[in-house]
């Protein structure tokens, strides 16, 4: 067969997602007529704190697992560490109506130009066509550099497989390069609320959160509180503050996707705010090189908000109450 490509096959273009990764899902599981909103949705970011190496983490986790997902969708993943010949194996996988998502290092993307020849950065792509005459992989990936839109693209087999070998030599790190989607069986239509219930059931997890963030919010005051603390610690403030700006801007624009704008959504907003607020000025020190006291004033005002914020919206999560 000269030629194949999977019907059906959307890119999710609605909000920007954690990462590309998540986006290929969500556009690997639309070949199936499953819609995005189930795998965009599974998504929660929770804080950690480690008191002992004094780290402040958020972290996004699955809501359902693999296994779930899987008995709701009728979708199977199947993940592999390695695969040799890479053209044969993804033309049989498309021929058979599966969609594969690859991971690629960026430096070897001719398309790519912030980064070819320039930076070795995991990416994923995911394949669902072929054309052997012309020698090109059907892709979806970004519409540009830069953008969380995605669109079909056609990309020569020799640059995807260069990509792929080369993130296997000099980036693979979590055992698995690809993973190929199979439809098992036909299932019932998907009812969000599963996302609310099971998010309500992990009460222990939610509570951990607060607490965790609670211990993340003394540290920042700490260290703010005098000029050489500050100087220490202000580029892993900063990159916490970068990090969890991110993840909760991602849930914000979940609540609104998903839920529409309640309750939940106008706290989450205001929590993106104030991170947005906080980065600003602490950024502004750094690159002024000055201790502003007026400005710590300020950020620690907006952690003290934060602090209620995020109460509010873990109670809510565990009530289940959305409007």
């Amino acid at each position: 067969m000269a030629y194949k490509k999977i019907d059906g096959v959307k890119p999710f273009n609605e909000l920007q997602l954690r990462s590309c990764y998540y986006h290929q899902m969500a556009a690997a599981y639309t070949a199936f007529g499953i819609e995005p909103q189930i795998i965009a949705g599974n998504y929660l970011p929770l804080y950690e704190f480690d008191a002992k190496k004094k780290e402040m983490k958020i972290k996004p986790f699955e809501i359902l697992d693999e296994n779930i997902l899987e008995d709701l969708t009728g979708v199977h993943r199947d993940r592999y560490k390695k695969v040799d010949e890479l053209e044969k194996f993804a033309t049989e996988q498309i021929n058979a109506g599966h969609p594969v998502l690859l991971m690629v290092d960026c430096f070897y993307l001719d398309y790519r130009e912030d980064t070819y020849l320039q930076t070795h950065v995991a990416h994923s792509i995911l394949i669902y066509g072929y054309d052997s005459e012309k020698r090109i992989f059907i892709i979806n990936e970004h519409m540009f550099r830069n953008s969380y839109k995605y669109i079909e693209k056609f990309v020569p087999m020799h640059v995807i497989i260069t990509a792929y070998n080369n993130f296997i030599d000099r980036l693979m790190k979590n055992g698995f390069s690809l993973i190929v989607f199979q439809k098992k069986r036909d299932v019932e239509n998907i009812e969000l609320d599963i996302l609310k219930r099971k998010i309500s059931s992990m009460k222990k997890e939610l509570r951990k959160s607060v607490r965790n963030f609670g211990k993340c919010i003394d540290f920042i005051r700490v260290n703010l509180s005098e000029r050489e603390k500050f100087d220490k610690i202000k580029d892993t403030i900063i990159s916490y503050i970068g990090e969890a700006r991110r993840y909760k801007n991602t849930q914000r624009n979940l609540l609104g996707f998903l839920f529409d704008k309640g309750e939940l959504y106008s706290i989450a907003d205001r929590i993106v705010e104030n991170y947005i607020f906080i980065y600003g000025l602490i950024v502004k020190m750094k690159a002024m090189n000055q201790y502003n006291t007026q400005f710590i004033r300020k950020i620690l005002a907006r952690c003290d908000e934060l602090l209620e914020l995020e109460s509010k919206l873990h109670a809510g999560l565990m009530r289940g109450d959305y409007a």
